[in-house]
């Protein structure tokens, strides 16, 4: 995956806190070799060991239109009767507004 990745992540070589991430990027790959990439880093070309990269992979832009679904069915207000759910043991359920079906 990495021979045909057109970004990367770096990883950052110094050492870091917990909380700091390991890896920088995605950076666009300008040219691919056998052991060495070139990646553009902060607007300046870089060559860089493939030990020290991580394929990123990046959605497309051009996604397909999204369909509007049509809107569930109204849930029950309080003046409604609730459908009691029973289990097969007997028990009754009582499920929450937030998972009534």
């Amino acid at each position: 995956d990495l021979a045909s990745s057109t970004h990367v992540f770096l990883r950052e070589e110094m050492l870091r806190g917990t909380f700091h991430p390991s890896y920088s990027g995605p950076h666009e790959v300008l040219q691919h070799g056998d052991k060495v990439f070139k990646i553009l880093v902060k607007g300046k070309a870089m060559t860089v060991s493939i030990d020290r990269l991580k394929p990123a992979y990046i959605l497309s832009t051009a996604s397909p239109s999204l369909e509007l679904t049509p809107d569930p069915e109204p849930r029950p207000t309080e003046g409604t009767k609730a459908q009691i759910c029973t289990t097969r043991s007997g028990r009754q359920v009582r499920f929450t507004d937030f998972y009534r079906p």
